[in-house]
C-alpha cells in the first residue's frame, strides 16, 4: 500500500500529467479552431467577392436593358410617325387621282359631247 505522502506525490505527478495533456489538446484544439476560421474567412471573402462579380454583372445587363428600351421607345415612335406619314401619302395620293379621274371625266365627256357619241 501507498503512504499518504506517496499518494499525495502520485495525485500531484497524475495531475500534472493531466493538466500537461489537458493544456496540449487545448492548443491543439485552439489551433484547428483558430485555421477553421481562416478557412471559413477565405470562403466567405471568395463567396463575397462572387456575389460582387454577380452584382455588377447584374447593374451592367440593367444598363443594357435600359438602352435597349430606349431604343425600342424610339424606334416605336418612330414606327408610329412612318405609319400616320404614309396614311397621309395615301389619302394625299388617292385624292391626286379622285382630281385626275374626275378631270379625265369632264375631258371625256366634252370630247363625246363633240364628237355627238351616245352615251349608252
Amino acid at each position: 500500500m501507498f503512504t499518504k505522502n506517496q499518494l499525495d506525490q502520485l495525485r500531484t505527478v497524475v495531475r500534472e500529467e493531466i493538466d500537461n495533456r489537458a493544456e496540449q489538446t487545448e492548443k491543439k484544439f485552439d489551433k484547428r479552431i483558430e485555421e477553421a476560421e481562416m478557412k471559413t474567412e477565405l470562403r466567405f471573402q471568395a463567396m463575397d467577392n462572387q456575389f460582387q462579380t454577380i452584382d455588377t454583372r447584374f447593374q451592367t445587363m440593367d444598363t443594357r436593358f435600359d438602352s435597349i428600351d430606349k431604343d425600342l421607345h424610339a424606334i416605336r415612335q418612330q414606327q408610329d410617325q412612318d405609319r400616320k406619314d404614309w396614311i397621309g401619302f395615301f389619302h394625299e395620293v388617292g385624292e391626286f387621282i379622285e382630281e385626275i379621274k374626275q378631270k379625265l371625266l369632264k375631258r371625256i365627256e366634252r370630247i363625246e359631247n363633240h364628237l355627238n357619241f351616245s352615251k349608252n
